[in-house]
């Protein structure tokens, strides 16, 4: 250069601190260092990325690279999160010390979700992603990892409305849902309620107004409470054993009409309908004209 030294990164990807003592070594392994130096230093700088790309910002023979890439691997300095190590693949690896910030954020966050949000499972996986902002691959790959390793735990949360996939949720292994001692007496009243009219429970909107939202909310993700409408909500064990009577009413008569499902369970029209309904989004059942049948298998 004009002022004299030598060039060691050509393709920066943002401007260094001066004198920021992390730089300085990455610049100085750079200049001088072995080839494991380089390509750790050129994952550090990336993050996360595909080993080709890594090699091609370390650059380095491919040989050599493909040899040094081995040995941080097998140090445990880097992680392949995914395919096979090769200089010329494109599958992701990623060095253990961006992984441990990627597990600090995440952990991080989650303790202050499950703080905010006692009462609910865990955060939604894409609200998480969204916090953390790396690109959906990375997310994908890193998390993973973390759950193989125990570090975090994650489920489905079947919310049982028409037209509703299942939401996926990360959550700390630590956390469970659990209520206090009002919110358990609240629930109880409620589940009083549900057990003196097993076929005529309380609504939607009646349940929140007794217990909350966020415990009503509760009790759908614990899946004590299962919706089958936007009105219409039965208990868990209620719920399955009008499903195999129905089952059992089709297999029998092979069609019902929502009037004797209605007069089977003594109910009203509503609450027939609303699971008829529901047995027909969920495939189990088929509409044909005014009549339901089981669904071809």
């Amino acid at each position: 250069t004009i002022g004299g030294g030598s060039v060691v990164d050509s393709r920066p990807q943002r401007r260094h601190k001066r004198f920021d003592q992390r730089v300085l070594d990455r610049f100085e392994a750079l200049a001088g260092g072995a080839p494991t130096d380089i390509i750790l230093q050129a994952l550090l700088s990336l993050g996360a990325a595909p080993l080709n790309v890594v090699i091609d910002r370390a650059s380095l023979d491919q040989d050599v690279a493909d040899q040094a890439l081995g040995q941080v691997i097998e140090s445990g300095q880097a992680i392949l999160l995914e395919g096979q190590q090769s200089a010329k693949s494109e599958a992701l690896i990623v060095s253990r010390e961006y992984l441990q910030q990627f597990a600090d954020r995440a952990e991080e966050n989650l303790t202050k979700y499950h703080h905010n949000f006692p009462l609910r499972r865990g955060i939604p996986r894409e609200e998480l992603k969204s916090r953390l902002k790396v690109s959906a691959r990375v997310f994908d790959a890193m998390l993973q990892r973390l759950i193989e390793d125990g570090c975090l735990k994650d489920t489905y949360l079947q919310q049982n409305l028409p037209g509703m996939n299942p939401v996926p949720v990360v959550f700390h292994p630590d956390h469970s849902v659990n209520f206090t001692t009002a919110q358990q007496k609240d629930v109880g009243r409620l589940l009083e309620k549900f057990e003196a009219e097993p076929h005529s429970p309380p609504t939607i909107k009646e349940c929140v107004d007794d217990v909350g939202g966020e415990v009503y909310n509760a009790l759908i993700d614990l899946e004590k409470l299962i919706p089958v409408s936007g009105e219409v909500v039965f208990r868990r064990g209620v719920y399955d054993a009008m499903v195999e009577d129905i089952k059992q009413i089709l297999g029998q008569d092979e069609t019902t009409s929502v009037a004797k499902i209605r007069d089977h369970f003594a109910t009203s029209r509503r609450y027939a309908l609303a699971l008829l309904e529901h047995l027909d989004s969920i495939g189990l059942t088929v509409r044909i004209g005014n009549v339901r049948k089981l669904k071809a298998k």
